[in-house]
């Protein structure tokens, strides 16, 4: 039984120079494809965001030779999505089509109007649910984190446990994509080739803003499943460079050090880039993370305003984001933060505040984007509720990418936040401190150009 996955999904990360516009490799994807061909399905994959794939590869014999198609996309890139089931229809296909990643996830029952034709929506821990679906297709009602149609009418199944131990999971089928051509953009790496790695999913916390995709319990990769899959990506790809790509790296310290050792210990060196919160690492795991190759450190700081943090959910305090930032620079190690404007919550105020607490940090990298209430979060039940809702652009998924605003709360107008976003924006890049910095990033033609063309931008506001 042959099945098709389909990356869908262009990552998009505006607020910033570095990270916009990547060709980000589909791990969730490559992931699902591995479990299927360990549990003996023949899987094929094509990644619409490479230039060089296309749908018009696939015959109408080939299509209808599927039993099952898969479509994967984040919930900005939903309208190419929906093209894509719209295309395998109209190739005359009868067998299922499922949707998965954000975009099931985001919009679960409603994506059947968004996007007519398919047949499923995944939720929850996806290589489970889709074996499970793709060997009990006939009847749906039986297989756990699904939405399905039946005579027309909506239907959801009862929730699937995540998995507790993620090392039963197969590495990522990389050797099924074109790895040579994806490339994340300056600023989102060191050296090359650069790949990414998930060593953990899920998170204990419950910030309001968060759509919580990986589930509510933070569950940890071992440090030796996670060394092994090192060994294959530096052997077998050749990798320079690991991205882990985790919502929080590090939680489980005794397996971080265990780690860190555990690399030390290779017969080569590989650069490492992290993101996680600013609770969660202290000077002796970074130091040893450090020896083993760690050279940037990433943290979701959101806002300078106390308040809006508390408000938020958030569990941290500016306090503490000082003593973590200071930390990271004081090891000689790249400090980035992500922030956000217009949170629940937000006045003028702590929005001059953010501003003023961004230009305190002195970060070497900056994100900056204007809170989006995700589907199914409770920001956008919050936001519903209590905002004026720009409704042009409420249910519009593809201004979900941190540049538009689309409520607006106490005495902040689209054009205050839009023009504060802006001015902050302008503020951390258009100095000769950051320019600089900047400068010593680009290694590369596309560096250059990608670069020169963010800028103009900017200059031009």
């Amino acid at each position: 039984m042959d099945v098709l996955l389909i990356s869908a999904g262009r990552s998009t990360f505006q607020g910033a120079l570095w990270g916009a516009y990547d060709l980000d490799f589909p791990l969730s994807v490559a992931y699902v494809a591995a479990y299927l061909e360990e549990n003996g399905y023949h899987t094929e994959v094509i990644d619409l965001q490479l230039p060089s794939e296309s749908l018009e590869r696939l015959t109408t014999d080939q299509i209808n030779r599927l039993a099952f198609v898969g479509v994967s996309s984040h919930l900005l890139s939903y309208r190419e999505a929906c093209r894509v089931v719209e295309h395998i229809r109209h190739n005359n296909y009868q067998g299922h089509i499922f949707v998965f990643g954000p975009l099931g996830f985001c919009l679960q029952d409603t994506l059947f109007d968004e996007c007519p034709g398919i047949d499923f929506v995944v939720i929850g821990e996806e290589e489970p649910t889709i074996l499970d679906l793709i060997r009990n297709s006939g009847s749906p009602e039986a297989v756990k984190g699904i939405w399905y149609l039946e005579d027309g009418q909506r239907k959801k199944t009862q929730d699937r446990e995540y998995l507790r131990n993620l090392d039963v999971l197969p590495f990522p089928a990389r050797d099924k994509f074109r790895l040579g051509e994806y490339f994340p953009t300056p600023g989102k790496y060191y050296v090359l080739p650069q790949i990414t790695i998930l060593s953990s999913r899920g998170c204990d916390y419950n910030c309001l803003f968060c759509e919580k995709a990986g589930g509510k319990r933070l569950r940890c990769r071992s440090a030796e499943n996670i060394s092994l899959e090192i060994d294959e990506v530096v052997h077998k790809y050749g990798a320079r460079e690991i991205c882990f790509v985790d919502e929080i790296f590090g939680a489980d310290r005794d397996e971080t050090l265990k780690l860190a050792e555990s690399i030390l210990k290779r017969d080569y060196r590989v650069f490492l880039r992290i993101s996680t919160r600013v609770d969660h690492l202290d000077r002796g795991v970074l130091s040893l993370l450090k020896k083993a190759g760690l050279y940037s450190v990433g943290f979701g700081i959101e806002s300078g305003s106390d308040d809006i943090l508390r408000y938020n959910n958030k569990k941290i305090t500016k306090q503490q984001v000082r003593e973590a930032v200071g930390l990271v620079k004081s090891l000689g190690l790249e400090a980035r933060g992500y922030f956000m404007l217009n949170m629940p919550g937000e006045t003028r105020r702590s929005i001059r505040q953010t501003g003023d607490f961004i230009k305190e940090l002195e970060l070497d990298l900056v994100n900056i984007q204007i809170a989006y209430p995700y589907p199914n979060t409770p920001f956008r039940r919050l936001a519903e509720r209590k905002y004026r809702i720009i409704e042009e652009k409420w249910n519009r998924w593809e201004y979900s990418d941190g540049d538009d605003v689309v409520f607006t709360q106490s005495n902040l107008t689209e054009d205050y936040v839009e023009n504060a976003y802006r001015r902050i924006i302008r503020t951390n890049y258009l100095n000769i401190r950051f320019i600089a910095g900047w400068v010593t990033r680009i290694k590369t033609f596309h560096d250059f150009k990608y670069s020169f063309l963010q800028f103009l931008n900017l200059v031009r506001g």
